[in-house]
């Protein structure tokens, strides 16, 4: 009894922000192995290994160039605005991403394009939900627990970080639509969990 009172997980808050950071996680890491490795897919078609891996290496600068470039804004933002709305955008913009990569792939209708622009407007999402997810946590928990909450958000973090990519991997060697799916899913649960808080 004593061991469930010090736990943030005692708090329903947390409970639910804690399963949206690992959920998003696991679909954010989900998304950057498989648009890698779907981006190689496509340029390979036509292009040189080279060319194929030239390209490979732009769609990572495309989802790290907007993280980069909005990192001061996002902070800001987070600063000034109601932290969960910003996430909840943020995992929605993610989620309709997802989404629209697993139907651009079920009609058959898969291009580089798509894959690039997916890729900057996830890194956007990325910018803003960074921020504003980290500084969640220390409002849901009392002070006296949050060495413990910010133990536990990097469990999920890392938990996350070693399941997406394996995951994802698995998924697109079955059916290149199931990762994006997948993610798809794994936001909504993280929206989900988001909007109990």
């Amino acid at each position: 009894m004593r061991m469930a009172a010090a736990s943030p997980f005692r708090y329903r808050d947390y409970r639910a922000f804690w399963a949206a950071r690992l959920a998003s996680t696991i679909g954010n890491t989900m998304l950057v192995v498989v648009i890698g490795i779907h981006v190689y897919d496509i340029a390979r078609e036509t292009m040189s290994i080279r060319e194929a891996s030239f390209w490979l290496g732009m769609v990572g600068l495309a989802q790290f160039l907007p993280l980069f470039l909005l990192t001061l804004v996002a902070g800001y933002v987070a600063d000034r605005l109601d932290r969960r709305w910003i996430v909840r955008a943020s995992l929605f913009l993610e989620m309709s991403c997802a989404a629209t990569l697993g139907a651009l792939v079920w009609f058959d209708a898969m291009s580089l394009l798509p894959l690039f622009v997916v890729a900057t407007l996830l890194g956007i999402g990325r910018a803003f939900a960074g921020p504003a997810l980290s500084s969640i946590a220390p409002n849901l928990v009392p002070a006296a627990l949050l060495p413990s909450a910010i133990a536990l958000n990097s469990i999920a973090w890392q938990v996350g970080a070693v399941a997406g990519p394996l995951l994802g991997g698995g998924a697109y060697a079955l059916s290149r639509s199931l990762p994006y799916e997948a993610s798809a899913l794994l936001y909504a649960a993280s929206l989900g969990s988001m909007l109990l808080i």
